[in-house]
C-alpha cells in the first residue's frame, strides 16, 4: 500500500479500478467460406458444366435430325437415290465423327463402315445395317445405278440419330 493510505475498511466500496468494458469479438467474415460453401460452388459449377454439355448434344442430334428431313425432302423433289444416300452416309459419318474417336471412323468405307454403324445401334437399327435398307450406304454413295429405298433409309436414319445416348461421346 502506498504511504500513507489505509486499507479499504470491510463492507466499504472497493476504489475505482480502471476497467475496460467487454469487447465482442470481430465479426465473423464472410471470406473464406466454410469448406460446405465451396463444395455447393463446386456441384453447381458441375451441374452447370453438365447442363450445357447435354444441350449441345441434343442439339447437335436435332441439327442432324433436320438435315436427315432436307435430304429425304430434297429426294421426293428429285429423286436422286445416289444423291440422297450419299448425304445421309455423310451425315451419319459428321455424327460418329463427332461422337465416337475420329481416327476410327474417318477412314471406315464399306461393309466396315456399316459394321461400325451397326455396331453403335441396338439390335432392330443395327439389322437394318447389316441386312436392311442400310446396306446401300456400302454402295450407293459411289454408284448412281445402285438401288436406294430412300423412305426405309431415312427411317433407319431416324432411328440411328435416337439410339445415340445424350449423355455424352464414348470417346
Amino acid at each position: 500500500m502506498a504511504q500513507g493510505a489505509m486499507p479499504p475498511a470491510q463492507g466499504a466500496a472497493p476504489p475505482q479500478v480502471a476497467l475496460r468494458d467487454i469487447h465482442l469479438p470481430d465479426p465473423v467474415s464472410w471470406w473464406p467460406p466454410a469448406p460446405g460453401w465451396w463444395l455447393l460452388a463446386l456441384l453447381l459449377v458441375a451441374l452447370a458444366v453438365w447442363l450445357v454439355h447435354r444441350h449441345r448434344l441434343r442439339r447437335q442430334l436435332r441439327f442432324a435430325r433436320e438435315q436427315l428431313d432436307l435430304a429425304l425432302a430434297e429426294w421426293r423433289e428429285h429423286r436422286n437415290g445416289h444423291r440422297f444416300a450419299a448425304n445421309v452416309s455423310t451425315l451419319l459419318r459428321r455424327l460418329a465423327i463427332s461422337r465416337f474417336d475420329k481416327q476410327a471412323v474417318a477412314g471406315l468405307t464399306g461393309a466396315r463402315w456399316l459394321e461400325f454403324l451397326a455396331a453403335q445401334s441396338p439390335e432392330p437399327v443395327a439389322d437394318g445395317f447389316r441386312r436392311g435398307a442400310g446396306r446401300c450406304l456400302a454402295e450407293a454413295p459411289y454408284n448412281p445405278q445402285a438401288p436406294v429405298d430412300a423412305e426405309a433409309l431415312a427411317a433407319l436414319g431416324h432411328d440411328f440419330i435416337r439410339a445415340l445416348p445424350t449423355r455424352g461421346a464414348n470417346r
